[in-house]
C-alpha cells in the first residue's frame, strides 16, 4: 500500500510525496522561494514521520531547489539522483544559474527569496544509474536513464504497480490531450530514444512532472503523441531556420505551438524562453550540422 500526494507550494513548483508503510520519499522539490511552504505541506502529510529520501528527476532549478532547504529540516534524508547530477551540483556555474533562475522566478511571482546561500548545500547522497533499484518498502522502482531534457534526467518504473515516474525528456501535456510539448534541451535523438525505451513498458499510471498522476484513458497513446510532436517541432524549427527567421521569430515558432495558458500556469515565461534558447540551436546543430549556431542564454 502506498500513497502519492501533491505537496508543491506553488504552481510550477510541483512536488510529490510517496508514503508507504515503511518509507517516505519526496519526488522533486520546487523553487527555493516557497521551500518553507513545501516543508509545511510535507510535515502535514507525514504527521510526525521522518522523510527518508528526496528523489530528483533532474537538476533544473524548479525541481531541485527546495531540496537544499528540506535537508536542513530532515537531516537524515538521503538525496537520490542520477550519477550526472552530482557533477552538476559540483559546478559553481551551475549553482549560480540555479540561484539566478530562482531569483527571477521569485521576482516574477512577487515573492521574497530568503536564504539563497542555502542553495550551496545542493548535493547527491546516492547516485543511481540505469537498472538500479530504489526500495521504498511496499513499492520498488527501477531507475531508467532518460536523457534529452538534461543529461542527468531519470525516470522510475515499478513493474508491480505498473507506475512510471516520468522525466521531462518524455514530453509534457500542455492542457490539451492531443498536444505533447517536447522538452529536449541537450539532445533530440537521445530524447527519441528515451521515449522508445519506456513506451513498451506495461504502464497503467504516469506521474508527470508538473502535471501530477494520470492513468487510464488520460495516458492512452501518450508516447506515440510524444514522438509525433518531437518530429513536428524539429521540422517546424528547422524550416524556420532555413527560411532565415530571426532569433525572436524562431522562439515564436515554439511559443505559438506550446506556450498555452496551461503551460504558463506551471512555467514562468522567462524559463520557457531560456529553454527555447537551448532547444533551437541544439536542433540546428544536431540535425543540420551547423556547429557554430548559438543563441543568448542570459537569465
Amino acid at each position: 500500500m502506498y500513497t502519492i500526494t501533491p505537496v508543491g507550494a506553488d504552481t510550477g513548483a510541483e512536488a510529490y510525496l510517496i508514503v508507504t508503510g515503511s518509507k517516505t520519499a519526496l519526488i522533486d522539490s520546487g523553487f527555493a522561494y516557497c521551500a518553507g511552504e513545501l516543508i509545511k505541506n510535507i510535515e502535514c502529510v507525514l504527521s510526525g514521520r521522518e522523510l527518508d529520501y528526496i528523489i530528483l528527476t533532474h537538476t533544473h532549478y524548479d525541481h531541485c531547489s527546495g531540496c537544499a532547504y528540506c535537508i536542513d529540516r530532515w537531516k537524515n534524508a538521503k538525496v537520490i539522483a542520477g550519477t550526472y547530477s552530482a557533477r552538476v551540483f559540483s559546478r559553481p556555474g551551475a549553482l549560480k544559474t540555479i540561484r539566478l533562475m530562482n531569483e527571477a522566478a521569485a521576482q516574477e511571482r512577487g515573492r521574497d527569496f530568503v536564504n539563497p546561500e542555502q542553495l550551496e548545500k545542493l548535493k547527491v547522497d546516492i547516485a543511481v544509474s540505469e537498472g538500479d533499484t530504489i526500495d521504498l518498502g511496499e513499492i520498488k522502482f527501477t531507475v531508467i536513464e532518460t536523457p534529452g531534457h538534461t543529461k542527468c534526467s531519470i525516470s522510475l518504473y515499478s513493474p508491480e504497480e505498473k507506475l512510471l515516474i516520468s522525466s521531462e525528456s518524455l514530453g509534457l501535456y500542455t492542457g490539451h490531450s492531443d498536444i505533447v510539448m517536447p522538452c529536449f534541451l541537450v539532445g533530440y535523438e537521445m530524447s527519441v530514444q528515451s521515449v522508445k525505451k519506456v513506451m513498451n513498458l506495461d504502464i497503467e499510471s504516469i506521474l508527470f512532472p508538473h502535471m501530477g498522476l494520470h492513468s487510464g484513458s488520460e495516458i492512452e497513446g501518450f508516447f506515440e503523441k510524444s514522438l509525433f510532436w518531437f518530429e513536428k517541432t524539429k521540422n517546424a524549427v528547422l524550416d524556420a531556420y532555413k527560411s532565415g527567421k530571426r532569433q525572436d521569430e524562431l522562439i515564436s515558432v515554439l511559443s505559438d505551438m506550446f506556450y498555452t495558458d496551461e503551460a504558463a500556469r506551471v512555467q514562468p515565461k522567462k524559463a520557457f524562453m531560456l529553454n527555447a534558447s537551448y532547444m533551437i540551436p541544439m536542433l540546428v546543430r544536431e540535425c543540420l550540422g551547423v556547429k557554430d549556431f548559438d543563441m543568448s542564454h542570459e537569465v
